[in-house]
């Protein structure tokens, strides 16, 4: 689908290409998480959380028609997986979930 055949199509803009095609491959290094060691996890949000924040400051604002007709839901069950892996693999080190129960008496 050549942009000419679209030239009002906002979402063929170079931004939202740009904004989509680093959310992917955030989404996509989250999926193989469980590969990745922790430095290596560090270096690449240390990276790629800077940029995919600046390309989403670079889209321009739109007025949605249909909201509800492209939304994604990840599940509880893909959610939990990913934060079940970062658990394991920071433990003590990731000060955000500490106040886990389960984890509350550890030192």
């Amino acid at each position: 689908m050549p942009k000419e055949s679209y030239p009002d199509d906002i979402t063929l803009s170079k931004p939202i290409l740009e904004l989509v095609t680093v959310a992917n491959e955030y989404c996509y290094y989250l999926d193989t998480i469980e590969n990745k060691s922790k430095t290596g996890i560090l270096e690449f949000m240390n990276r790629i959380l800077p940029l995919l924040y600046l390309k989403g400051s670079l889209i321009p604002d739109m007025e949605v028609e249909n909201p509800d007709a492209n939304e994604r839901f990840v599940t509880q069950e893909q959610w939990e997986e990913v934060f079940k892996v970062l658990r394991e693999k920071f433990g003590k080190q990731d000060e955000f979930w500490i106040i886990d129960p389960l984890y509350i008496n550890d030192t």
